[in-house]
């Protein structure tokens, strides 16, 4: 279904006929009999996206239409599994619409990124290509079609968030709840029935798919397994709606205890839990409550921000757990919790930093106090300028001297603090090029690397990575990578380690998995006290 989504109809017919021997699609099928035994032809039928697009990717006779050579690239790296750089290409300016028009067998021809990114149901991906313009409802006969190649709950609901007509993009010939009744994707029907899908109509579309494949006349295996399958999405369609199916069965006429039953039924259907949606998904960490306590200290004073969610720009996935946890351990670590600022959410403005960074912390600490800063969410570099910025809530890449906090600033208010010793971590990138790094518009990712820690003296920092990397997360922990490994390292050491002993736990932690995920990530450590603790 997800591969073919554009002509599902006209490649089942097809291989009936190829099975079958009939002679209906004769015209259609005649020309492709060879190409049923390419590898590429077999994966298909498989819907093997694994093998598929690396065979896409090595089609030498494929041929994309891009308004610049960045399109061509990103399709290549989505069919390559390069997910950093097709993300690093999306900030950068690639043509988020560019499409196949020649592939094998032309199957593929008019996929897009966005058609891509949602069969790897790669939520980053899609996000992103949304927020640089791609077309959520196509501009084709065919377009439109990546909300069926997506199979997970939160993909599926960010399409709908973002404008595709929950019973169909108008133009085109499918619809979201009998494509998704047809796969069996109980929690996406779910989701599409609690947004008002029109049920009466993917009934319709189903019982007339049956009619069409009953009038190619075949019965070969392939159409009964077809028919056997809109059935079964009628069936499923019929059992998750009947409150609706209920109602009308009483109007024609069933007994009181027939329809008592049935309304029983109803109930117990709608008392089952559905997934929930991607805002929902409920994480656990095993570093979220510090398993260690330590002595408080009352000169010990700490700023802890988390931006997840952005006015205008994609969401810096669990930077609010990172800082709640961090603030979580801080506590542990004996910062009083008088002493301690979290902003989140609508706090964590530009405002918020400034008041706190630079009237808050001067007004507060002495010359006996220890200082930390930590700041989880994107970072953005000034390609102009090289300097590099946080980005708070309100932040803006193409205004970022005005609603941005630049990390020269950030050193510059910290180091002329009167505390003795003041500590930053940032969980942030600066690259440009994804992760938790952000771009203005028109601009490229980061060639060379930028200075990102400090060279005042009593200032000691931790960063997720060299500026010219991206970060990335720990998603089953619902982490950053950099965070997790450094509350995971404090707990290790019972949060008297000093950060020589922390960085040296966490740097190779990070690297390792980074390379899991197929990209580099090296955390870096700056400061001329290393061997001092974190408290």
């Amino acid at each position: 279904m997800y591969t073919l989504g554009m002509r599902p109809l006209r490649l089942a017919a097809a291989l009936i006929a190829l099975v079958s021997g009939s002679s209906l699609l004769s015209g259609y099928v005649g020309g492709a009999i060879q190409a049923t035994r390419t590898p590429l032809f077999k994966a298909t039928v498989a819907q093997n996206r694994e093998e598929i697009f690396p065979l896409l990717a090595k089609d030498k006779n494929l041929e994309i239409r891009s308004a610049n050579p960045e399109g061509r690239q990103l399709i290549m790296a989505i069919l390559e599994s390069r997910r950093a750089d097709a993300l690093r290409l999306v900030e950068g300016g690639a043509d988020v619409n560019a499409a196949i028009t020649k592939s094998e067998s032309g199957l593929y021809n008019e996929q897009n990124p966005l058609n891509l990114a949602a069969w790897c149901d790669d939520l980053d991906l899609v996000k992103a290509l949304i927020a640089k313009g791609a077309l959520v409802n196509g501009t084709t006969r065919y377009g439109g079609a990546a909300i069926y190649m997506a199979k997970t709950v939160p993909v599926i609901k960010l399409f709908l968030d973002s404008g595709y007509p929950v019973d169909g993009a108008g133009g085109t010939p499918y619809n979201p709840l009998s494509s998704f009744a047809q796969a069996g994707n109980i929690d996406a029907v779910r989701l599409l029935l609690s947004r008002g899908a029109d049920v009466e109509k993917a009934r319709s579309i189903l019982q007339q798919n049956i009619r069409n494949m009953e009038s190619i006349g075949s019965n070969g295996q392939v159409a009964r397994d077809f028919i056997q399958k809109q059935s079964s999405a009628i069936q499923l369609l019929e059992r998750l709606d009947k409150p609706q199916a209920a109602a009308q069965t009483a109007a024609a006429g069933v007994t009181k205890a027939e329809l008592a039953q049935m309304m029983r039924e109803a109930a117990a259907e709608t008392a089952r839990p559905a997934s929930a949606p991607a805002a929902a998904v409920s994480y656990k960490s095993d570093v979220d409550q510090p398993s260690y306590k330590v002595s408080e200290n009352p000169d010990a004073y700490a700023l802890v921000v988390g931006v997840e969610k952005y006015n205008t720009l994609p969401e810096a996935r669990f930077a609010e757990r990172d800082a709640r946890a961090m603030n979580a351990h801080l506590l542990a670590m004996g910062y009083p919790q008088r002493n301690i600022v979290l902003l989140t959410g609508p706090q964590a403005t530009r405002t918020g930093l400034v008041k706190n960074l630079e009237a808050w912390l001067p007004n507060n600490v002495t010359e006996r106090s220890t200082v930390m800063f930590y700041f989880s969410g994107h970072g953005a570099p000034d390609a102009k300028s090289s300097q590099a910025y946080l980005v708070p809530m309100d932040g803006d890449p193409q205004y970022l001297e005005e609603t941005a906090y630049p990390i020269k600033r950030l050193y510059a208010k910290l180091a002329a603090l009167k505390a003795k010793r003041v500590l930053v971590a940032l969980d942030s990138c600066f690259s440009g090029a994804g992760g938790r790094s952000v771009l203005a518009t028109g601009t490229r990712p980061l060639v060379a690397k930028m200075d990102i820690g400090p060279a005042e003296g009593k200032i000691v920092s931790l960063s997720a990575s060299s500026s010219d990397e991206i970060t990335g997360a720990m998603e089953e922990q619902g982490h950053g990578l950099f965070t997790y490994q450094l509350l995971k390292a404090l707990t290790e050491t019972a949060g008297r380690g000093t950060v020589s002993e922390v960085y040296a736990a966490l740097k190779p932690r990070v690297q390792d998995e980074a390379r899991r995920q197929n990209r580099a990530q090296t955390p870096q450590a700056f400061g001329r006290s290393l061997d001092g603790g974190l408290r």
